[in-house]
């Protein structure tokens, strides 16, 4: 509960910058409960209505399982490392060098 609350802190910090996509990377998480699915439902609810895309990048089995038994796989905003990197390239200006 506790890292609940610091990760949607975090998350709503970082939704009130000029970003356009939140990537978190649920692929070091080893579980995830109640609370912490609450705060992804919301943060995909608030970018939906807010302009910014979230993403989240699958984790390990055992988390996946946790949002295929909530019925929340297919609702919420999942990549992989491959898709990941093709959003990153389509959404980035170009670069300019100064010499």
């Amino acid at each position: 509960m506790n890292t609940s609350k610091a990760f949607e802190h975090e998350l709503k910090r970082v939704e009130a910058t000029a970003v356009r996509e939140i990537i978190v990377d649920l692929s070091s998480l080893t579980f995830i409960g109640a609370d912490g699915l609450k705060v992804l439902i919301q943060a995909n609810a608030r970018s939906r209505g807010g302009g910014k895309q979230l993403v989240l990048v699958r984790g390990p089995e055992q988390v996946q399982a946790t949002f295929e038994t909530t019925g929340l796989l297919s609702q919420m905003p999942f990549a992989d490392y491959g898709q990941l990197r093709s959003l990153l390239h389509s959404h980035r200006p170009p670069m300019c060098m100064a010499a």
